[in-house]
């Protein structure tokens, strides 16, 4: 038998994102000695089609099964998840509580519940914002004139992002918001040490969950970061990915792991 060694951190992404949302948390982490490991859900980073064909119960297996696979072959794993992957980190640390190579769980701006009003409005929000854009081309050309540039930096500029652009297709909404309620049921049994950030003024995962989430886990060791965004063009949530946010996220990540790998070895 193999004799297991080291700590592995398992890094999970958002909602219809890729890897790219949670790797610049891995140098750190390797210049720690940790394996990092950043799995793609199934139905992403492929097309919007394939993403319509898959389901919370798909992600969380394909995240649990890589998370079983490192405690089998380290002395430590750590699942650390942005957004979705931070609810599906908090799942994996409450299902399996008493598994002695889980040392610590990190979740950035987890989801405790869906806010369906609030994700439709967004979605008819981001319509008029198209076809407001569509309308000044086609006045633009009618006169001949370029459309004149804005000097205001765009959201993929503050806060850069890889997936699918409109990832809010209701089927997978309802199963994401099933698996929240799950993990409700789980997160008293969740008693490793927990890390979470947030940003105060996070516009699609509430900052306020970290809260509540705190207030339900049985762990003794639970820290909340918050964060703050100076800017009013993004919806304060890419905290892995923006420019006020990335390396002070990437730095407490690696503190918190590293604290982790000093109290096991003491």
């Amino acid at each position: 038998m193999r004799r297991a060694f080291g700590t592995a951190c398992l890094l999970l992404h958002g909602l219809g994102g890729t890897p790219f949302e949670v790797a610049p948390l891995a140098p750190p982490l390797r210049a720690l000695g940790c394996t990092v490991e950043i799995p793609l859900y199934p139905g992403h980073g492929t097309s919007p089609e394939d993403f319509q064909t898959t389901f919370f119960p798909d992600w969380l297996a394909h995240a649990e099964e890589r998370f079983l696979a490192l405690a089998a072959t380290h002395a430590r794993v750590i699942p650390i998840g942005f957004s979705m992957g931070g609810s599906i980190a908090l799942t994996l640390a409450a299902k399996y509580p008493d598994l002695p190579q889980l040392a610590g769980v990190v979740a950035l701006t987890p989801p405790y519940s869906i806010r369906y009003r609030q994700l439709l409005l967004r979605r008819l929000t981001a319509r008029l914002r198209g076809l407001w854009k569509k309308a000044m081309a086609r006045q633009s050309a009618q006169a001949e004139q370029p459309v004149q540039a804005s000097a205001r930096p765009t959201s993929r500029e503050l806060a850069p992002h890889e997936g699918y652009e409109d990832a809010f297709h209701p089927p997978q909404l309802l199963s994401l918001g099933k698996g929240l309620r799950a993990m409700r049921t789980l997160l008293p049994a969740l008693s490793c040490p927990l890390f979470m950030m947030a940003e105060v003024d996070d516009w699609i995962c509430p900052p306020e969950a970290g809260l509540t989430i705190a207030r339900t886990v049985a762990s003794r060791d639970v820290s909340l970061r918050w964060v703050r965004m100076l800017e009013h063009v993004t919806h304060h949530h890419m905290l892995t990915t923006h420019r006020d946010t990335r390396e002070l996220v990437a730095r407490s990540v690696a503190a918190f792991v590293e604290g982790l790998l000093r109290d096991a070895t003491a």
